[in-house]
C-alpha cells in the first residue's frame, strides 16, 4: 500500500510540473506576440528622398492623387492605427512658385480614415520670412475629399505658364453617389498671396474628378 500511495504521489507531481511547464510556455507566447503588437503599432515612421526610396514592405497602400504635383523630394510614411486610419504619408516638394528664385514649399498630408474614402491636405509655404523662414499662404479648405465610388473636391496645381491651383468641389447630399452642383474655383499669384481670382458653377456631377 506504501509504495501505490508513494507511486500516485509521484504520478501527481509529474503531472502539476508539466501543467507548470505548459503554462509558462503559453505565459512567454502570450508575452512575445503582444510585444510584437506594441512594436508594430509604435514602429518610427520611414522616411525616404530621391536617392533613399522607402522600403515596398513599409509601403501604404499606393492611390495616386492626380494633383499635378511632380514626384516627391521628401516622403514620410506612418503607421495606421488598429483600423487602418490616421496619417498615412506626407509628401514635401520644394518648388519656385512665385518666380523670385527661391524654392518654395507645398507639403501633402494623406490622411486615411480606415474605409475607402481619404482625404489629402495641402499646405503651401513662400520661402521669404526671416532667416529664409517659410510664411504659410494656404486659402481656407485646401483639401481632397475621396470617396468609394466619387470624389467630393480634388485640387490641379498647374505651374506654367503661371503658378495657380484649380478646386472642383461639390456638396454631400443623401449619399455620395447623388450628383450635386460642382463649382471650380480658381487661386492665382498676387504678389506673395494666393487668392481665388474666379469661381463658377458648371454641372452636376458624382465624381468631380471628371472635371479636371
Amino acid at each position: 500500500m506504501k509504495h501505490s500511495n508513494n507511486s500516485l504521489s509521484q504520478s501527481g507531481a509529474t503531472g502539476l510540473t508539466v501543467l507548470l511547464i505548459l503554462m509558462l510556455v503559453i505565459i512567454g507566447v502570450l508575452g512575445t506576440v503582444l510585444w510584437m503588437r506594441t512594436t508594430d503599432r509604435n514602429a518610427a515612421p520611414v522616411t525616404a528622398n530621391a536617392d533613399h526610396p522607402i522600403p515596398t514592405e513599409n509601403a501604404a497602400p499606393t492611390r495616386p492623387a492626380g494633383d499635378g504635383l511632380p514626384r516627391a523630394d521628401e516622403t514620410t510614411q506612418y503607421p495606421l492605427d488598429d483600423f487602418g486610419a490616421g496619417i498615412a504619408q506626407i509628401d514635401i516638394f520644394f518648388i519656385d512658385i512665385n518666380g523670385d528664385g527661391h524654392r518654395d514649399k507645398i507639403t501633402r498630408t494623406r490622411v486615411e480614415n480606415g474605409t475607402d474614402h481619404y482625404s489629402d491636405k495641402y499646405t503651401i509655404e513662400l520661402r521669404g520670412g526671416p532667416g529664409g523662414a517659410f510664411i504659410d499662404i494656404t486659402p481656407p479648405d485646401f483639401e481632397t475629399i475621396i470617396g468609394a465610388e466619387c470624389a467630393l473636391q480634388k485640387l490641379q496645381f498647374i505651374f506654367r505658364p503661371t503658378f495657380r491651383v484649380v478646386k472642383v468641389s461639390r456638396p454631400w447630399r443623401q449619399s455620395w453617389i447623388t450628383p450635386t452642383l460642382a463649382t471650380k474655383t480658381v487661386y492665382s499669384m498676387t504678389g506673395d498671396r494666393l487668392i481665388e481670382s474666379s469661381r463658377d458653377p458648371i454641372k452636376e456631377i458624382c465624381d468631380v474628378s471628371d472635371l479636371l
